[in-house]
């Protein structure tokens, strides 16, 4: 399944990460592509793995918008306490 997400809400340097290290967080624990150009996620995956990384998504630029920043720490605690 192929999905693309509209990212440009926030701020793109925040929502990746340093060398796209929030991005990579994801990645390591959900087996679906993700890519990102411009203001567009591009996801690959199962069903389940694309809502999974909707809503991570959704809670990293809720987190961006409320607190300034994302980091791992947060995307991990999101990763765990949804799957």
């Amino acid at each position: 399944m192929k999905k693309k997400i509209d990212i440009s809400g926030v701020d793109s340097l925040l929502f990746l990460g340093l060398d796209d290290k929030n991005i990579k967080t994801i990645q390591e624990k959900i087996d679906a592509q993700i890519v990102v150009r411009g203001c567009d996620m591009h996801l690959d995956g199962t069903k389940s793995e694309i809502k999974l990384i909707e809503s991570v998504v959704n809670e990293m630029m809720l987190t961006i918008n409320s607190k300034g920043y994302v980091d791992t720490d947060d995307i991990s605690l999101y990763l765990n306490s949804l799957s």
